[in-house]
């Protein structure tokens, strides 16, 4: 039996097959590792540890051992998104090198966006689909493990309440004590809890976002939502794709377009008009560290270069500071082309369905107000949550696919 899902073609018999003598214990493990990585970030004695998640990627080869079948259905998810970040590296270098020397935040933040997707790719090669829940269910309470550490830490303080007053939610809630980027990661569970009816889990992962207190997380959560009401079950093509991939190619080109007007304060009298407060306090200083850049910026179609932006604004505050908008900052990185080219194939190559499609969304809503372009945590909670997706659609094709056969073989021996 086979299964094709848009482009690509897979043997099901041969992957189950594949399946059946995957020893999960390796994925375990580098889960646990991971997991392990984001507690350090919440320890401060220990918090420089976090990056040992960096080098988990390269290790994870060295698990694959001889004469061993792995599960290898979506390696081409993968490798279209290798690609596609590979150019974009090598363009950028070539910027770098051209116009000015070359610095470490190039690299740095290369390492950042890429391993994500190193570390889920070797991840799935130790998938088993016996424990796909146990999987899910076990991150789902790790994760929310290392924010009841958040909670506990000393630099937190017990003087601020964890609670903020639902009037200021959407203006001052990130200045509260529970404020962590575990209200982004819950985005990627509820919404698949969400599909899967799981609504006690839902419930969970609810809760801890709204403690984290993390405004995009939750607009771009609704916005999932009403998209996801409004499409129904509308059959996927390969032009849907495409059509899908232009509009929010465009669309993400619009909200360039306000924010760098936002920078430049063309915006002030009517939000202080709308909201009684100015512009740097709704967005948390983020309008300051906007402003703060442009004011030195030169325009260039080719872009700044991979990292420039952030290496430009900790020279100016003399400290490591992100800029807090992927959007706006991979535009003035990548020059207008290929951040085009970057958002249109960021859709293609990954939102393979309307459930995928909910979580490129969701993730594309973060860019616009946050740094999640080079969160480890985060991009490797998108390759996750879209590769188990890509894999349930392929079992229920499985047992459709299987019934149907039954009533054939029924049907058959009826009519003899």
């Amino acid at each position: 039996m086979r299964y094709k899902e848009a482009d690509i073609e897979y043997n099901i018999e041969a992957d189950t097959e594949v399946d059946k003598k995957t020893n999960h214990l390796p994925f375990m493990v580098l889960l646990v590792l991971f997991l392990i990585s984001m507690t350090f970030t919440m320890i401060p004695y220990f918090r420089e540890l976090r990056y040992i998640k960096y080098i988990v990627p390269f290790l994870s080869p060295f698990f694959l051992l001889p004469r061993r079948s792995y599960f290898n259905l979506f390696d081409e998810l993968y490798y279209k998104n290798m690609i596609m970040y590979f150019i974009i590296v090598v363009q950028s270098l070539f910027v770098v090198y051209i116009s000015k020397p070359l610095y470490m935040n190039f690299f740095g933040e290369t390492l950042f966006f890429t391993t994500p997707l190193l570390f889920t790719f070797f991840l799935f090669k130790y998938y088993n689909h016996n424990n796909k829940d146990f999987y899910i269910k076990f991150l789902f309470w790790g994760i929310v493990f290392t924010y009841a550490i958040h909670l506990l830490s000393p630099e937190r303080g017990f003087t601020d309440p964890i609670f903020v007053n639902p009037i200021n939610l959407f203006l001052k809630a990130e200045k509260t004590m529970g404020i962590a980027s575990h209200g982004l990661y819950m985005g990627y569970f509820m919404i698949y809890f969400a599909l899967k009816k799981n609504y006690r889990y839902f419930i969970y992962a609810l809760f801890v976002s709204l403690l984290s207190s993390k405004r995009i997380a939750m607009g771009a959560l609704l916005l999932v939502f009403v998209i996801y009401k409004l499409s129904g079950k509308k059959e996927w093509s390969q032009m849907k794709k495409v059509t899908i991939s232009v509009i929010m190619v465009l669309i993400n080109l619009i909200i360039v377009y306000f924010l760098y007007h936002y920078t430049l304060g063309d915006y002030d009298d009517f939000i202080f008009l709308l909201t009684g407060t100015n512009a740097g306090d709704i967005t948390t200083g983020r309008f300051w560290i906007y402003n703060m850049y442009m004011d030195k910026h030169v325009f260039d179609w080719m872009g700044d270069g991979i990292g420039f932006v952030t290496k430009t604004i900790s020279d100016i505050v003399g400290m490591n500071y992100n800029f807090h908008s992927d959007i706006l900052k991979n535009f003035l990185e990548f020059g207008p082309v290929v951040f085009c080219l970057w958002v249109y194939f960021l859709y293609k190559i990954n939102a393979r369905n309307l459930k995928t499609l909910l979580y490129v969304i969701y993730t594309n809503v973060l860019f616009i107000t946050d740094n999640v372009f080079i969160y480890f945590d985060v991009f490797f909670l998108f390759y996750f949550f879209i590769t188990i997706t890509l894999i349930e659609e392929r079992d229920e094709y499985e047992v459709l696919e299987t019934e149907e056969s039954k009533e054939l073989s029924v049907e058959g021996k009826i009519y003899y």
